[in-house]
């Protein structure tokens, strides 16, 4: 998880704060006694966060969130400065050209207003590594981009994220189910078939091999679930829900 949203430019505190929302989201909708909402109170004690922090995260809207969300990110918050700030902008909200240093308007100072405490030097190669700054004409800084994408020279789709988080909850859903459940509960399928001594020359063999089967297989799954679909015209909220199965590929180096 930290690795895909450190490529995507969520930052730790960024993190915290959606975790912090979940948190008290969570607590709140599904930890209640008797079917009933959890309290500020109980809720304060389930998280182990203050009264104050939970009922700010339970007042606070979701475009005052974002904003917050935003301001976090420290080289977003100099991108939006260059930007948006008049002395380092024109009228139309282009981002003039900045030298490094010197005479104001200068990155140095631009960076020194928006990111606080972080060396300069270490914001500039960040954000020229990041693609987000460029040199122009004379050795100038040119501001490339509007927003901090870490990994924006292979970013991956926002669909694509979107998908990914779905599977990741999928599997977290069942993983949390099976560890929980009651000893009469159904436990949900959760295998893996792995080796540790599978030499790499068989990599591609063994793609082929998941490919086929893998496909042929969730084919089958899908025309069962095909099978037992209840038309629309037929459904009643209480009686359909989501079903399914996912697999997936496991690759890692040997520690």
């Amino acid at each position: 998880m930290a690795r895909i949203l450190l490529r995507h430019g969520i930052s730790f505190r960024e993190l915290s704060e959606l975790a912090k929302k979940i948190y008290v989201e969570v607590a709140t909708e599904e930890f209640g006694v008797d079917g009933r909402p959890t309290n500020v109170s109980r809720v304060a004690l389930l998280t182990g966060m203050t009264r104050r922090d939970v009922r700010k995260v339970r007042i606070d809207t979701e475009e005052e969130e974002q904003r917050s969300i935003r301001r976090m990110n420290i080289c977003a918050r100099v991108l939006s400065g260059w930007f948006q700030d008049p002395l380092y902008c024109d009228d139309q909200g282009t981002p003039l050209p900045l030298p490094e240093s010197g005479a104001h308007p200068s990155f140095h100072d631009l960076a020194k207003r928006y990111a606080g405490d972080i060396p300069v030097t270490a914001t500039l190669k960040e954000l020229k590594r990041a693609g987000a700054i460029t040199e122009g004409d004379g050795g100038a800084l040119v501001a490339t981009a509007r927003d901090y994408m870490p990994g924006k020279r292979n970013p991956a789709a926002p669909a694509a994220v979107t998908r990914s988080g779905s599977v990741l909850e999928d599997i977290g859903n069942t993983v949390d189910w099976n560890l929980v459940r009651s000893p009469d509960d159904i436990p949900r399928f959760e295998r893996r078939a792995t080796n540790i001594n599978v030499g790499r020359d068989s990599i591609e063999d063994f793609r082929e091999f998941v490919n086929r089967e893998g496909q042929a297989f969730l084919e089958r799954v899908d025309a069962w679930l095909t099978e037992h679909e209840i038309p629309d015209t037929q459904q009643q909220p209480d009686e359909v829900l989501r079903l399914g199965l996912g697999l997936y590929w496991i690759q890692d180096e040997n520690d």
